[in-house]
């Protein structure tokens, strides 16, 4: 129940557009012991789509 209204408030910052709340609701949930695995791993995956992304744009 607590991600979830976690995720609303978050989604309803983001729609207003103000990031820095949004932000100070998110980095807590990335950086705890039971998410911290699942976003580093996705942020390895997240930075190697970035390096294709760009390697695809740079020999084209």
């Amino acid at each position: 129940m607590y991600y979830t209204c976690a995720a609303l408030k978050i989604g309803d910052f983001l729609r207003q557009g103000n990031i820095l709340n949004a932000l100070n609701y998110i980095c807590p949930f990335l950086f705890s012991n039971e998410y911290s695995s699942v976003f580093k791993n996705w942020y390895k995956v997240k930075k190697r789509v970035l390096i294709k992304v760009k390697l695809i744009y740079f020999f084209k």
